[in-house]
């Protein structure tokens, strides 16, 4: 195995979800021989820390992302490493941007979640969201290979770590864990804290990540109020959350993954616009309920979310064992078997 090359970036903006999931590739190919290096704008200290402790070697860009300068420094750093692929992840990551990375002659694994480039020349298109189809992906050239769906949610190892663990599910949801994406720039965190905090005998854990720009705000509202609400940031062990907690708040991003694969029944809040797809499919399935857009959410709307589905047993129980069966924890280490064999 020789050198991979990931381009994922992570800011307030657009939150950590790019480099989390790459990290789980990234961990995958290190456990079958190779090394890793991660191309990336200037991002948050934590993660950087993340990154420092997988021993994962971290370049810094500075051209503006997607653009032709990117691809060549990116093309650089890939040649110094002796990268023999390389990982796009992001939404600026479109078709002529796959074209100068593939006229290098190395192979290219792009990380899509709704078909946003209008071609894809890619090695490999990786789609891990329920709602992935071929249908999304007819422009693409003849030898890209497809991997779509819940078979390749890209969970890390941590979580992997967790497959033989099973839940035992409460008559009653008394553990609240919230966590709403890494950056949270519209402060949905603060709404949720205040519908829970006028829900009685339920604790809560509020998990925020270094680029939420909110952090000293929430810290002075959670500071009224006493053990039974915990503020935590730049959490290590989601899993041991996951596990603790009977019931979750969460974006109905790639966080959705990870609960269902730790089978924790979950309220998905729909923060950005590629999220609704995943929000509404996991509902069709049972897997989660979908609270709607933030726009449009309320204190008194979550209250009642919340409330109905912490005394339902039954339905809780359902969607814990459903999203166990849908993701089984294995997708890093499909996707990069998909790559050696190319």
């Amino acid at each position: 195995m020789k050198t991979l090359l990931i381009r994922a970036d992570a800011n307030a903006g657009i939150g950590v979800g790019h480099v989390m999931r790459c990290l789980s590739l990234a961990q995958a190919w290190r456990d079958e021989g190779g090394d890793v290096v991660f191309a990336s704008a200037p991002g948050g200290a934590a993660l950087d820390s993340r990154l420092f402790c997988e021993k994962m070697k971290v370049e810094r860009l500075s051209a503006p992302a997607g653009s032709y300068e990117d691809a060549r420094e990116t093309l650089r750093l890939a040649c110094e490493a002796g990268a023999s692929w390389i990982v796009i992840d992001g939404y600026r990551f479109g078709a002529d941007y796959q074209t100068w990375i593939k006229d290098s002659g190395r192979k290219l694994l792009c990380i899509d979640d709704f078909s946003q480039a209008e071609h894809y020349c890619a090695d490999l298109l990786l789609n891990q969201n329920i709602y992935a189809n071929e249908e999304m992906y007819s422009s693409r050239e003849p030898y890209t290979k497809l991997l779509l769906g819940l078979s390749y949610a890209l969970l890390r190892r941590e979580f992997v770590e967790w497959r033989a663990w099973r839940r035992d599910v409460p008559n009653q949801a008394d553990r609240i864990l919230v966590t709403l994406g890494g950056g949270d720039p519209d402060n949905v965190t603060e709404l949720v804290i205040r519908a829970l905090q006028s829900i009685p005998a339920v604790e809560c854990k509020i998990v925020i990540g270094s680029a939420n720009p909110h952090r000293d705000s929430l810290k002075t509202r959670m500071n009224r109020y006493g053990e039974s609400m915990q503020l935590l940031t730049d959490v290590q062990d989601m899993p041991a959350l996951a596990a603790w907690a009977d019931l979750a708040i969460s974006a109905g991003g790639g966080t959705c993954w990870e609960l269902a694969f730790m089978g924790l029944p979950n309220l998905a809040v729909v923060i950005a616009d590629n999220q609704k797809p995943i929000a509404d499919h996991l509902q069709k399935a049972g897997i989660s309920i979908s609270l709607g857009w933030r726009e449009s959410l309320t204190v008194d709307l979550i209250c009642e979310a919340v409330e109905k589905i912490r005394h339902d047993y039954e339905k809780r129980f359902a969607m814990s064992r459903a999203g166990r069966t849908a993701v089984d924890g294995l997708g890093a280490s499909r996707a990069v078997k998909r790559m050696k064999e190319i």
